[in-house]
């Protein structure tokens, strides 16, 4: 296997690994166990070959990235809603 390819892969689950640590240690559990199941996923999926392996770390690395900047589960236990209790617009 090609070392830059080794290295590629690496450095793409380091950083995996960083963001999802990042977000149990933040409390964001939710985002975290799908950022976790992604991640496993996409390791199953593409467990073949080496150059689809690494494919599929990048991936999942940058679905972490775009998870945690954009927090998909943010408003989901708030008090606050839009609607009342009957279904009707507030």
């Amino acid at each position: 296997m090609n070392t830059s390819l080794v290295l590629i892969g690496g450095f793409t689950m380091f950083f995996n690994f960083a963001i999802l640590i990042y977000k149990f240690k933040a409390g964001r559990h939710l985002d975290a166990v799908l950022d976790t199941g992604t991640f496993v996923a996409i390791a199953y999926i593409t467990l073949g070959s080496a150059t689809g392996f690494v494919a599929g770390m990048i991936a999942s690395a940058l679905l972490s990235l775009f998870l945690l900047i954009f927090n998909p589960f943010k408003d989901m236990f708030t008090e606050e809603s839009e609607y009342y209790d009957d279904g009707q617009p507030a």
